[in-house]
């Protein structure tokens, strides 16, 4: 480490990163070897996505950013970022990485080939996801605390919103992280691609729930889609066509 810098400045975010690595390394060894651009990429991503939906276990600090944004998860910084700690102790104004912050742009799967910037991607397109389906899950709890208007008051939110919405979004974050771990089994062995990780989400998915109540699979595809990563030899793209098939045999 640098002048200065101990172990106590790792926060617990970067402890569940490396630990990850490490247990993603034992599960899948070929995604560290010389393969798709993506599979390193893949390695950091994952493990942002596992330290990041951690933030949602921690009570005090889920309702604190849910009262201080008034709900909006969009503006969460200190959920959606990773490293804070870390990156203060090294002379950075913020995180190593964050989840928000930058709009989809689709044109940037294209152009990042470094494992931490590309990975960052399929992070964005999974915290993408993650809003859009706690969303979904808080749209009542919105219209009854705004009488149907849709806007909230200024000031602060009520207690009894701010528990609400907290428990909503832990709940949405463990799903996502869920799904996102119960795809590693439906990846394939070598040259992953991001594309392969969004047919593994989806069908990871409907092999858990094929009613889809909240549209999860829907908020995986068009986040998806929003940041450029979808498989390229697919003329539609959905949750039906985008699911994993086994072979079919005639009889």
């Amino acid at each position: 480490y640098p002048d200065g810098i101990t172990f106590t400045c790792l926060s617990h975010d970067i402890i569940a990163h490396e630990t990850t690595h490490a247990l993603l390394d034992g599960m899948h060894r070929n995604l560290t070897a010389e393969g798709s651009v993506d599979d390193l990429a893949f390695h950091e991503a994952f493990a942002d996505i596992v330290a990041l939906f951690q933030h949602f276990s921690l009570p005090d600090v889920l309702r604190t950013e849910i009262s201080r944004t008034r709900g909006d998860l969009t503006i969460a910084d200190r959920l959606a970022a990773i490293g804070q700690e870390f990156g203060r102790a090294i002379g950075m104004h913020g995180a190593l990485r964050t989840a928000i912050g930058k709009p989809p742009d689709p044109s940037l799967i294209a152009k990042a080939t470094e494992p931490h910037d590309r990975g960052s991607l399929l992070v964005a397109a999974v915290f993408g996801a993650f809003l859009d389906i706690y969303m979904r899950r808080t749209g009542d709890l919105f219209r009854i605390a705004t009488e149907g208007a849709g806007i909230l008051r200024p000031g602060a939110i009520h207690p009894d919103l701010v528990s609400r919405l907290a428990d909503e979004a832990r709940k949405a974050a463990q799903h996502v992280l869920t799904i996102c771990i119960r795809a590693l089994d439906f990846c394939p062995p070598v040259d992953l691609n991001f594309g392969d990780y969004l047919r593994a989400i989806v069908t990871a998915d409907y092999e858990v729930s094929r009613e889809d109540k909240y549209g999860y699979r829907i908020a995986f595809v068009e986040s998806f889609r929003k940041w450029g990563i979808y498989p390229s030899n697919l003329q539609t793209l959905s949750p039906e066509s985008l699911r994993w098939r086994g072979p079919q045999f005639d009889i």
